[in-house]
């Protein structure tokens, strides 16, 4: 089943859409921190029943645990950033098709035609980051899509021990991101404005962008397999075009329009075959 894979497509386009919207005033550094915050919570509070298992078995599995915590911190740090200083579009096509790139290199062991979708799928990147023109964007993007396919790998190959549940990882995997946005806020002395106004959007923003798309990304990882995951989740920069146009949130031109079609025709031809 692989509906949870194509609703974190969905949800993370809207996520970063969001996220690009509240932080052209705010820091990032603020979502960061109330993000990693309230999804470390939430997902404690709906595992309660297991809590004392789990972080007996996280102290016994350590080493896991710190380089899921790293991955996840070094990607949404590079994601939020991002989202920040580059398009929607732009950020989401480099971030997703990447993770597929590699992917079709995994898979190029099953089916060579791999080889032609690997090719289509870098000249397309290529060409999205020669239009970038922010170079923290381009970094970011880059960077979050490369972690991004890390993490399927590590987590799929995790669950498929049983060391821990889908569930579990999304407990622990937020602490590293936490203290290295609190560490970065206590360096740098980022200027974090807080009003009353601001506190809903702080609880509401987490949870449309960060809980909802994480929950939908654990579970497409584990029902459809990293490699798969990665390709169906490549839909999202279609997605965010969409939902740009909709709601009037950006200006699309005519050759977004073309990329996201022929990267949407690429996609296809990939599923077809699953």
């Amino acid at each position: 089943m692989r509906l949870a894979s194509f609703a974190y497509a969905f949800s993370m386009a809207l996520a970063i859409i969001l996220i690009h919207l509240t932080t052209q005033e705010k820091s990032p550094l603020l979502f960061v921190i109330a993000s990693a915050l309230i999804a470390i919570i939430w997902f404690n509070i709906i595992n309660y029943r297991r809590l004392l298992h789990l972080y007996r078995v996280a102290y016994q599995q350590l080493r896991s645990v710190l380089i899921i915590n790293l991955i996840i911190a070094i990607q949404w740090m590079a994601t939020f950033y991002g989202a920040k200083y580059a398009i929607p579009f732009r950020l989401l096509l480099v971030g997703f098709i990447i993770p597929v790139i590699f992917s079709n290199l995994v898979l190029t062991k099953q089916n060579k035609k791999q080889w032609f979708y690997f090719f289509i799928n870098l000249l397309l990147t290529i060409f999205i980051i020669l239009t970038m023109h922010n170079l923290v964007g381009i970094i970011c993007a880059i960077l979050a899509g490369s972690l991004s396919y890390c993490y399927r790998k590590y987590c799929f190959s995790i669950m498929h021990k049983k060391i821990f549940s889908k569930l579990d990882i999304l407990c622990l995997r937020n602490y590293g991101l936490l203290l290295i946005a609190l560490l970065a806020y206590c360096l740098y002395r980022v200027p974090l404005t807080m009003t009353w106004s601001v506190i809903p959007v702080l609880i509401t923003i987490p949870l449309l962008t960060f809980v909802l798309p994480i929950y939908f990304n654990q579970l497409g990882i584990n029902n459809s397999g990293a490699e798969r995951h990665s390709v169906i989740a490549s839909l999202t920069p279609t997605i965010a075009i969409i939902l740009s146009l909709l709601f009037g949130i950006e200006n699309v031109s005519t050759l977004s329009l073309i990329i996201a079609f022929i990267a949407g025709i690429v996609l296809i031809l990939q599923n077809l075959r699953w």
